[in-house]
């Protein structure tokens, strides 16, 4: 069960790293693939933009080869902007010859993007394939948070989305980076922060009683450190046998918002949330899922 806990000022602390829960994204990549999931993301566009999240916004299309379809896509682009600027909303556009991880990975880290937004759309098996070979190795990669609209992300079921930001977390070493992530998103979004932890499914017992107070109290002060003051959050430890599907159980439950986790190497406890994992749950939620690389946090 949730409960909501009590937020003490005094328990607060600046970020390790460049994420600050008290700060807003500023430059925000659009990455277009031209295709039917770009509306998706252009109302996720719009929802940001109706709360002053950002001041800059790029539309980023990257081909594969030169072509003679270049400019149709320069075209479409443009319509894009057009479409966006009937909102209200200004934007750039960029169009880059190369293969598309290439692309996206150097274009975020030459032009200071706070956070790129990917998404994916249901295809071919080869297609989809090759997609998701280049979204691993982006979402591996990518020195920003990434936001995925996967292929359960509908249109319009958006708007009535509006319960809970969730964090999950393995409680590995980027835990503490990525709830202020969460806490960031859940403010722009006016909305509570749960963070959530996945075990295996055991007995009343009192070793296991003992457990779960000792992961629960570690997610409360995971939240306390990252949350601004008076900002609401709730923890909460699930018990299931498959951890993507307990996540988005969850979220569907909860109809929240986003679902905020890391992406962790392929070893150890961190077989939790390895790119396999997080496909899993980025192809299931019926909610854009926000991810960042542990790795790259390491390195910056």
């Amino acid at each position: 069960m949730l409960s909501p806990l009590e937020i003490r000022p005094e328990e607060t602390r600046p970020a390790r790293f460049a994420i600050d829960s008290r700060k807003d994204f500023r430059h925000i990549v659009l990455c277009t693939a031209l295709s039917p999931c770009d509306e998706t993301l252009l109302l996720l566009v719009r929802q940001l933009a109706l709360k002053g999240s950002f001041s800059q916004l790029t539309l980023l299309h990257a081909c594969a080869r030169t072509n003679q379809s270049a400019q149709q896509h320069e075209e479409q682009l443009h319509q894009m902007i057009e479409g966006l600027r009937s909102w209200g909303i200004s934007a750039s556009s960029c169009l880059i010859h190369g293969e598309p991880s290439s692309v996206i990975l150097n274009f975020i880290r030459r032009n200071r993007v706070d956070l790129l937004l990917l998404g994916r759309q249901r295809s071919r098996l080869l297609e989809r394939v090759h997609s998701c070979s280049i979204v691993e190795s982006v979402l591996r990669s990518c020195v920003c948070p990434v936001l995925n609209a996967g292929p359960n992300v509908r249109t319009e079921s958006l708007e009535h989305l509006d319960g809970p930001v969730i964090f999950a977390t393995d409680f590995n070493d980027a835990a503490e980076d990525v709830v202020q992530l969460a806490a960031l998103y859940a403010r722009q979004r006016d909305a509570r922060l749960h963070c959530i932890h996945v075990i295996p499914p055991v007995g009343k017992t009192a070793d296991s009683a003992t457990v779960r107070s000792i992961m629960s109290n570690t997610l409360n002060q995971l939240a306390v450190r990252s949350c601004t003051d008076q900002q609401e959050f709730s923890t909460g430890i699930l018990q299931g046998v498959d951890v993507c599907q307990s996540i988005v159980q969850y979220a569907v439950t909860n109809s929240a918002q986003a679902i905020v986790l890391a992406i962790q190497d392929a070893h150890g406890w961190s077989h939790f949330f390895a790119p396999d994992l997080t496909h899993q749950v980025i192809s299931a939620a019926p909610c854009p899922v926000i991810t960042l690389s542990s790795q790259k946090l390491r390195e910056l």
